[in-house]
């Protein structure tokens, strides 16, 4: 069995499947975007905090820039303001995919760029 590096927060060595994690960040008129490698233990985790915090999109459901744009208050932490939309896809090791929206505050946008490491 191999060694893989689960790259959420301080990267870490595990054996077995990995979770994967797709994430994409609109804002000021461009896009960030990951892919994360998880460990179960971290992936159960970051599962946990979106289906706090995070709309779970349905099958099929679309997620239109009018809702983007209308929207002027955080998901993350109810602030009111301009907000940017973080579009997620993840797939747990053994379960069915499953992917998020929320509006996030330039500040929440900023803690989710740096926590996923988003980049252009």
């Amino acid at each position: 069995m191999g060694m893989f590096p689960c790259t959420l927060d301080r990267p870490h060595r595990f054996q077995g499947k990995a979770s994967a994690l797709y994430a994409n960040l609109a804002v000021n008129g461009s896009t960030l975007g990951s892919k994360v490698r998880m460990c179960r233990p971290h992936a159960e985790e970051v599962r946990e905090w979106f289906e706090a915090k995070m709309h779970l999109v349905a099958v099929g459901e679309q997620v239109l820039e009018e809702d983007i744009q209308a929207s002027i208050t955080c998901s993350l932490c109810e602030a009111h303001g301009p907000t940017s939309g973080l579009f997620v896809n993840m797939y747990p090791v053994g379960e069915e995919d499953r992917a998020y929206y929320a509006d996030v505050c330039a500040t929440c946008a900023r803690v989710v760029e740096l926590r996923l490491h988003l980049s252009p």
